[in-house]
């Protein structure tokens, strides 16, 4: 009896295959982050403490009354890292491990200016300043007096503490037509056949980040296109994801075998990096 041989399909993400592929719209805190309200998160500058490894201040969501703690650490090589947890998390969330070589070498904060609307803190000669504004909550990173960083522009901020588990029974349930609800996707989430359970519920962090004037930014995914990032207000985010595509198709957005989440945006006369230290969050 003859072997029949079957045909050999690539799959490529513009194809009739391209539905294979997850979007950022299939991704369920993704959806939560851009189809929610933004959460005008309060500053508490009373609450400011200068530490040997930089200063922290008390953020508060008044809606939710959630409380959230913000740490912000000066380097020696104009490096800037902010990090933002709970207040009183019921258990430790999981951080990602350090990838920078070495101690980072923390420069000490003194203050230069406070007032009701916001606290300006610099270090070293001066040159560099940090600004952090009571409400809506907001961080900008200035060199010689000039805005080159501001962290929560647009109110983006978005915290998602961490849960107990919900009763027996009473998760995975389908809305009347079918489909996952907001409510169900916390705990677990389904595309095609495939069924993600997380295990510690909602968990996602996410803010948005304005780098004044940059007018090429690089970085994020390998993807098959140029070098330099596009606007994605028109299309598909670039996600922080890693696939194993045999075939793909150029002038994509699509994320390939590896991912750096940095985003390098080079100028002219000076640069100034800014190192994000908080957790996974859609782009």
């Amino acid at each position: 009896m003859a072997e029949v041989s079957q045909p050999v399909v690539s799959v490529i993400p513009d194809d009739e295959g391209k539905d294979k592929f997850k979007k950022s719209s299939d991704v369920a805190f993704y959806r939560r982050q851009m189809e929610g309200p933004n959460l005008q998160h309060r500053a508490l500058l009373d609450t400011l403490v200068l530490t040997e490894r930089g200063a922290r201040f008390e953020l508060l969501e008044p809606d939710t009354q959630t409380k959230l703690l913000l740490s912000v650490s000066p380097c020696k090589n104009d490096t800037v890292r902010i990090l933002i947890d709970e207040m009183e998390p019921i258990k430790a969330r999981y951080r990602v491990p350090d990838v920078i070589t070495g101690e980072l070498q923390c420069e000490q904060l003194r203050v230069e200016r406070r007032s009701k609307l916001c606290v300006s803190l610099s270090w070293s000669s001066g040159r560099h300043q940090i600004c952090v504004w009571h409400f809506p909550f907001r961080l900008e990173i200035l060199c010689e007096d000039k805005v080159m960083v501001t962290f929560n522009s647009r109110s983006k901020l978005w915290f998602e503490t961490l849960q107990d588990p919900p009763r027996r029974g009473c998760e995975g349930r389908a809305s009347s037509h079918g489909s996952e609800s907001q409510e169900d996707t916390l705990w677990k989430e389904t595309f095609r056949q495939f069924v993600d359970v997380k295990a510690n519920g909602p968990s996602s962090v996410g803010s948005d980040l304005s780098l004044h004037g940059f007018s090429h930014v690089f970085g994020l995914p390998e993807h098959a296109d140029g070098l330099q990032l596009r606007d994605t207000r028109d299309g598909d985010a670039y996600r922080l994801f890693n696939l194993d595509v045999f075939a793909y198709d150029l002038q994509s957005r699509l994320g390939l075998s590896r991912l750096v989440p940095l985003v390098p945006g080079p100028q002219t006369d000076r640069t100034l990096a800014c190192s994000g230290s908080t957790h996974p969050k859609p782009l």
